[in-house]
């Protein structure tokens, strides 16, 4: 792989190939070093891990702009990889292309033209002039970005940090770049400041108070002058710049936590926003009279409330217990609720507080591979490595000890009622014994090593699953194999049973989840429901004490947290860390897991807004749309199909193949039923009949002429309009053209009727929106934006229309003369949709962007209320349910995300208009249990929230500085 440095990076089609030559052999005359893949590396994941190391080491990267390129899967990759890491891009533009679908990335910056009617020396030598321009700072971004990726690849390895100079310069460089260099990525802020806060901590370096509840956490080092921290040793210092490192500081954990918030780490940067807004409030008197950094001072005003609130909206992790010195291999909390208990590799098994206070440490000989906790809460039992299982009680007291020599065991279980103990074991016998030490059956029966075990409910089965690929049950009053459940395609490494339906659920190395139904003691022989819900091992599975939710442990670093019939509710990423286990408290608010970095985490369920992630589409989502009754909800992707979605349950109803990628969908109520129109990439519309059988279109309109992005039903299901590249073709539902509209000079990517039916708008790439009358008349052209429109929504009443753009802002126009009447602006790249809610009393507006989130706005007082961050890639598609019920939104990260708009407005509702103080109170509430025992926080770091209610309240400190 390529490790030194590289001046450029070249990406595109091999059809091009001639073209990159020649711009090859230039490079190489000014001796400019270039990596570009000339196809001598066999493709795999070798190949691929050398592209990627080649673009992380350039400074520049350069997308040669075809049509071959733009369709090309491997460019597409190249130029996310480029993104992800913030490389400065440089589009050259080689042959002519549309507009249409033209990346973002691609799409907001200037191109240079290397055509075949383009001078190619003037041109390059533009293209140099750009390569070098803040070249230094370039150097550095590619420099940290190879040595940050370095560190994670080496598991956060302290010995890869940044020391002494070259720390230094990081710091210079973080607090001082170019708006036009390459902004830092996430990783790269946190291997800074990771690097800065170990070596603060090597230097033993002291805080001092210069008001009363002074307090920072811990020395960040992202700021060039830090030296304020050292107590004695720098007192000669100048107040100026003393305060400027204390602004610098603050908004070096703004920034922390906003990167930690984008790379899941929601306890860190809930932590952080915290010291950020704690030492803004105790800092605020100090620049009452300091006219030069007061500027500084308002601007973090307006970023540290918000960056708190959205890492108090983003708290899921709650705690973090971190005394096990190696692996977690299994934790359960006791039904009580009140401890939770834990075994790991390090041979000890620990009993904890629910607060996450540690009370017991007790000892193996070997790595704990199991432990279980009896109905009444009062007996432990645990197994391992060392052919052992141990009975204690819950204060830690050993009670008695079975062993089987030689045998491995790799799962222990006590029975509800409190008589039986069974036990997986690696010979292929499942083990019961009485709670009395007598052993009662060796069930036989198992090809291979049994790797889980459980009682049903009421203590009459047990379930065992092991390498055989099968699921066995057993009937414990006579040791008799009942059943013989089939169907994974991998070893079983978990399973469990509902704790009050006859269902059993089962977790494999296949990565999928099968349900199973029993009745009188007798399986169903094949599963009735299957997921894939990993993208590797499951190696745990648990139902909730109610039996309304199931959570899965995955090898890939994930826990997912799912309804009862399989809806993907939640999920938990810690990359790169194999999780384990998971267990429920009993009153369902808490959710703890096991990890392989030797830690358990216990999750916040209340706190999170109620959502459901609908998964099955393999490819990125354009569009969705509810039916008119509200009862269906429909989605497109580029990989071909629609999906229909029951919802109320959001079971997937269907899947349509169509002919083409789909762009964008509508309903129409037709003789035959409600039909869905779909508008197709191959420029046909498509009529499906909604519960009809899918299997082909009930009529295929083709278009042929000009491009067809965009469709829109009039509300009398009598007409309807589609794009015409640059032109609106009007349509009688039987297929017969009625009028060609003109109007925008470049192609149109919407339109939309109001719901009187009385107007017709349309949006598209010349940044203007039109809004039409029924019969097609021009009546206004809507300027404002300075770049695409993407989608257009009218307000319930029709008096507004709020236009989704390219500039990452959403308009707001009267429809009756067309009149600009606000922008509002939030998003951090294009917005992509935007919808109003349907009852003309509420002012709330949802927007979808580029950024990866959802926003909904109060558009009347010009707010944003809250960020939803669900999704990992651009949200596409937003819209509200005809009830206002629910908010749906896709992305192109596969999925269908329903938000619950009443849990949405609570979160806004009654922490959005609080005071920073009172914010502070809910993020320390929050980190209560982690600021008190965790054991690796500093000193300082657990007293952030302390003296909390000494601080005045920052609008009393702006009062001082006059802000109007």
């Amino acid at each position: 792989m390529p490790t030194s440095l590289i001046e450029v990076f070249i990406s595109y089609s091999r059809k091009n190939k001639d073209f990159v030559k020649t711009l090859a052999d230039a490079f190489e005359q000014v001796e400019k070093t270039v990596w570009i893949d000339w196809e001598g590396i066999p493709h795999g994941s070798e190949w691929w891990a050398e592209i990627e190391a080649g673009i992380e080491n350039s400074n520049n990267f350069i997308f040669v702009i075809s049509p071959d390129s733009l369709t090309s899967k491997v460019c597409a990759e190249e130029l996310a990889h480029a993104v992800k890491h913030n490389k400065r891009l440089i589009p050259i533009l080689y042959q002519e292309v549309g507009h249409t679908e033209i990346l973002p990335a691609l799409a907001k910056i200037d191109w240079i033209f290397f055509r075949e009617v383009d001078d190619f020396k003037h041109a390059f030598v533009e293209l140099l002039k750009t390569i070098d321009t803040d070249l230094e700072s370039v150097k550095i971004h590619t420099r940290l970005t190879r040595r940050a990726i370095e560190w994670q690849q080496n598991k956060y390895d302290a010995s890869y940090l940044l020391r002494g100079n070259d720390l230094r310069s990081a710091q210079q460089w973080l607090t001082h770049i170019n708006p036009k260099s390459p902004k830092p990525t996430s990783l790269q802020t946190q291997y800074i400041v990771k690097s800065a806060q170990t070596e603060s901590k090597n230097q033993r370096f002291q805080l001092i108070t210069a008001a009363v509840g002074l307090f920072i956490a811990v020395v960040l080092g992202i700021v060039a002058h830090y030296q304020w921290l050292v107590a004695d040793e720098q007192e000669n210092i100048a107040k100026q710049e003393r305060n400027l490192s204390i602004l610098n500081n603050i908004e070096a954990f703004a920034h922390l936590s906003s990167a930690q918030l984008a790379t899941d780490n929601r306890l860190d940067a809930l932590l952080s926003a915290t010291k950020s807004a704690r030492l803004l409030i105790s800092k605020s008197d100090w620049f009452a009279t300091n006219g030069k950094l007061r500027k500084h001072f308002l601007n973090l005003h307006e970023i540290v409330p918000k960056v708190l609130r959205e890492a108090i909206y983003g708290a899921q992790e709650l705690n973090r217990l971190e005394w096990h010195d190696d692996k977690v291999q299994t934790l359960v909390f006791t039904p009580d609720g009140k401890k939770l208990v834990s075994g790991s590799s390090d041979t000890t098994v620990k009993i904890w507080q629910r607060d996450g206070k540690l009370l017991h440490t007790l000892y193996h000989k070997s790595s704990v591979y199991g432990v279980s906790v009896s109905h009444d809460s009062r007996l432990i039992v645990s197994a391992g490595r060392d052919h052992t299982i141990k009975l204690w009680d819950i204060d830690g007291n050993f009670l008695s000890e079975f062993e089987i020599p030689g045998v491995k065991i790799r799962d222990v279980n006590i029975s509800r009622d409190g008589q039986f103990i069974a036990a997986a074991c690696d010979d292929s016998i499942v083990r019961v014994w009485k709670i009395s030490g007598e052993e009662l059956w060796l069930l036989r029966g198992h090809e291979g090593a049994v790797q889980t075990v459980k009682f049903s409910p009421d203590s009459k089965m047990v379930a065992s699953g092991g390498n055989d690929r099968v699921v066995k049950l057993w009937n414990i009053n006579t040791g008799k194999l009942l059943s013989t459940l089939e169907g994974h395609h991998d070893r079983i490494l978990t399973v469990d049973f509902h704790p009050n339906k006859p269902i059993l659920i089962s977790g494999s190395a296949d990565n999928t989840v099968k349900f199973w139904h029993f009745y009188d003691m007798q399986a169903l022989l094949r599963p009735y429901n299957s997921l894939l819900a990993h993208k590797n091992w499951i190696y745990d599975v648990e139902f909730s004490a109610d039996g309304d939710m199931f959570a899965t442990a995955s090898a890939n670093g994930t826990i997912k947290l799912w309804s009862a019939d399989g809806t993907l509710l939640e999920e938990f990423d810690k990359p790169g860390v194999r999780m384990t286990d998971v267990s429920f408290s009993n009153d369902g608010e808490l959710l703890s897991s096991a990890g392989g970095d030797n830690t358990i985490r216990i999750y916040a369920l209340k706190a999170l807004v109620a959502v459901k992630r609908l998964e099955g589409h393999t490819s990125g989502l354009k569009d969705l749309d509810y039916s008119p009754g509200g009862k269906i909800i429909a989605s497109t992707a580029t990989d071909g199909t629609i999906r229909l979605w029951n919802a109320y349950d959001y079971r997937l109803i269907a899947t349509i193949k169509t002919k083409g990628n789909v762009r964008d969908v509508d309903f129409a109520l037709t003789d035959k039923g409600y039909m869905l129109m779909a508008a197709s990439y191959n420029n046909s519309v498509q009529f499906w009949l909604l519960g009809g059988s899918y299997k082909q279109p009930e009529k295929i309109l083709n278009q042929h002429e000009g491009r067809l992005l965009s469709i829109a039903v009039h509300p009398n299901n009598k007409i309807f309009a589609t794009t015409h590249s640059n032109k609106i073709q009007l349509w009688t539902m039987d297929g017969q053209k009625i009028k060609l509209l003109e109007g925008h000079t470049e192609g149109i990517n919407t339109l939309v009727y109001s719901h009187d039916g009385k107007y017709l708008a349309s949006g598209g790439a010349d940044d203007i929106v039109i809004i039409w009358d029924e019969q097609g008349n021009r009546l206004h052209t809507l300027k404002g934006h300075y770049s695409w429109i993407n989608n257009i929504s009218f307000s319930p009443d029709n008096n507004l229309i709020a236009t989704a753009s390219s500039d990452k802002t959403i308009g707001l126009w009267r429809t009756s003369d067309g009149e600009l009447v606000d922008m509002l602006k939030g998003h951090e790249d294009w917005v992509w949709d935007v919808n109003f809610y349907p009852d003309p009393k509420d002012t709330l507006l949802v927007s979808g962007g580029a950024d990866n989130t959802v926003r909904v706005w109060d558009y009347q007082q010009n707010k944003l209320l809250i960020t939803l961050k669900g999704h990992k890639g651009w949200v596409r598609a937003v819209s509200f349910s005809p009830n206002g019920k629910e908010i749906a939104s896709g992305g192109a990260d596969q999925r269908l995300i329903i938000w619950e708009t009443e849990s949405v407005r609570k979160r806004f509702s009654t922490d959005m208009h609080i005071q920073m103080t009172e914010s502070l109170q809910v993020s320390c509430r929050l980190l209560k249990d982690y600021l008190t025992n965790n054991n690796k926080l500093s000193d300082i770091e657990k007293k952030v929230c302390q003296g909390l209610e000494k601080l005045q309240t920052l609008p009393l400190a702006l009062d001082k500085l006059h802000v109007k």
